[in-house]
């Protein structure tokens, strides 16, 4: 099954978007935070990763920083995909920056 790594600090927002996967047949997997997200990580095997970009200790940028530098020095992780979900940045050239920062497509609610 395709699982999916939801980071995203807000609890409601973090349960609706597992929901929402469950539903549609993925295998969603909930972290609170880009540091969460690496200890999950550690255990299991993601497909996918949906992150919000602003968070405490270890925001999406962070995140995606840290695990394309672990990629290029292990050689590890060339399946996953990060994919930005934002629900509170819609500032101007916000959708830039986040591409410029190495995540992927980008999602605003």
């Amino acid at each position: 099954m395709f699982s999916v790594l939801v980071v995203e600090d807000n609890a409601d927002m973090r349960e609706l978007f597992c929901t929402v996967l469950t539903d549609g047949g993925y295998r969603a997997i909930p972290a609170a935070d880009g540091q969460e997200a690496l200890e999950v990580m550690e255990r299991q095997y993601i497909d996918l990763i949906a992150a919000d970009v602003m968070m405490p200790r270890m925001d999406g940028y962070e995140l995606t920083r840290e695990l394309r530098s672990t990629s290029k020095k292990t050689g590890g992780l060339p399946h996953l995909q990060a994919l930005s979900v934002t629900f509170g940045d819609s500032s101007p050239g916000g959708r830039a920056r986040t591409v410029k920062k190495g995540l992927s497509p980008f999602l605003k609610s």
